[in-house]
């Protein structure tokens, strides 16, 4: 479970990176309407990693391995 939330966090990244790479490196700051496309696909990776991340850390405090032992007995 933690490697897919490493993974999760390093698409994150690499898609806010890359967002902010292409706009640095394209040239597109002196044109009044640069597209739109490449931004919302950064934008959609990004946000899909970092709901993919919030729902397994969500799922793994409700349904982890330790959950049980971690109850009081009695």
């Amino acid at each position: 479970m933690l490697k897919r939330l490493v993974i999760s966090a390093i698409v994150a990244w690499l898609a806010f990176l890359l967002m902010h790479g292409y706009y640095y490196f394209s040239g597109n700051g002196g044109t009044m309407h640069p597209s739109f496309v490449p931004l919302l696909l950064f934008v959609l990776v990004q946000v899909s990693a970092i709901l993919f991340a919030f729902g397994l850390s969500i799922y793994c405090a409700i349904r982890g391995s330790k959950r049980l032992n971690s109850m009081p007995s009695g």
